[in-house]
């Protein structure tokens, strides 16, 4: 039987601070919980619901890398090519670029397609609405739930962007500063009339 690679990616959203936001996402962590707790049948089960400090939080995956449909060919197809790898990464990469190609999680800000490279920085802080499948697995005497992220949608940005540790032009380049002043720009004129954001996305 042939093995299959998995890689996930794993993030979080937290409660909102603004009011209105925050009930919606109260009633969505309790609507979650209670579908864990009538669905499981053994005493422990790996929940989607975490909680630190701040409180609670919901946990999301997303499978970096999917199987090609045809193996081993000796080419990459464009989005592999250019997907941003950190240097320690970088022989694991090239032992699966053949026979893998990435599955980039879909982030949408005004319609647009967030390239990749830009996600972790355009997700961090901001308000967010998510699409995600709940599976559910039973192993022996142990259930496991996962919420997996289908598709984000950012109603607004954060105010605070951190910088990615992903091989990028630098921030500092004039190429890239009409792009920067005009993300936080559209971060002052996002429209926070909609009620139906989830959270906002921690690291």
């Amino acid at each position: 039987m042939k093995s299959e690679l998995i890689i996930k990616e794993i993030f979080h959203i937290s409660r909102p601070t603004y009011h209105n936001l925050a009930e919606d996402y109260q009633a969505g962590i309790s609507t979650l919980e209670a579908l864990q707790s009538q669905v499981t049948t053994t005493k422990q089960h790996g929940s989607m619901i975490v909680e630190d400090m701040t409180g609670k939080m919901i946990q999301f995956v997303k499978n970096v890398f999917t199987l090609k449909a045809v193996e081993g060919a000796l080419q990459m197809d464009q989005e592999t090519a250019n997907w941003p790898i950190l240097d320690e990464f970088a022989l694991p990469f090239d032992s699966i670029k053949y026979n893998y190609k990435p599955a980039p999680l879909p982030v949408f800000y005004k319609g647009e397609l967030i390239d990749p490279i830009h996600t972790n920085t355009a997700l961090n802080g901001s308000i967010v609405e998510i699409e995600f499948t709940v599976c559910h697995w039973k192993i022996k005497d142990h259930d496991t739930f996962q919420a997996s992220a289908e598709k984000i949608t950012i109603l607004r940005l954060g105010a605070v962007h951190h910088k990615t540790n992903y091989k990028c032009p630098h921030v500092n380049n004039d190429k890239d500063q009409p792009e920067k002043k005009k993300i936080h720009q559209d971060a002052q004129d996002a429209d926070m009339s909609s009620s139906k954001a989830s959270g906002s996305k921690t690291k």
